[in-house]
């Protein structure tokens, strides 16, 4: 059986050809079973997320260049301990680097 038979017979969204292997049917696993896919990407939705800190403290007021170390170190430290999501903490960092 040549590689290119092995390949599922399914279609991406984007019209193009499944790349993946195909099972005893000509389809891989998620062409098989779509309501499979539906599941898991749910559950992975719901694995990803982070958990939003009711609590956050305000940022102090950024007067001078030692404010706005302090306030990147503080940052960073909320990212590593979970309190703030980390994208919420690159856009902080990027906007304070102003």
């Amino acid at each position: 059986m040549k590689n290119a038979d092995r390949r599922c017979k399914g279609f991406a969204k984007s019209g193009k050809r499944c790349r993946a292997a195909a099972t005893e049917g000509g389809l891989c696993f998620f062409h098989a079973n779509p309501e499979k896919a539906s599941e898991l990407g749910r559950i992975g939705d719901r694995k990803n997320r982070h958990a939003a800190v009711e609590s956050a403290d305000p940022l102090p007021r950024l007067e001078n260049a030692l404010a706005v170390r302090k306030t990147v170190d503080r940052l960073v430290d909320d990212v590593q301990s979970g309190k703030l999501h980390p994208r919420r903490g690159a856009v902080l960092v990027s906007m304070l680097s102003l």
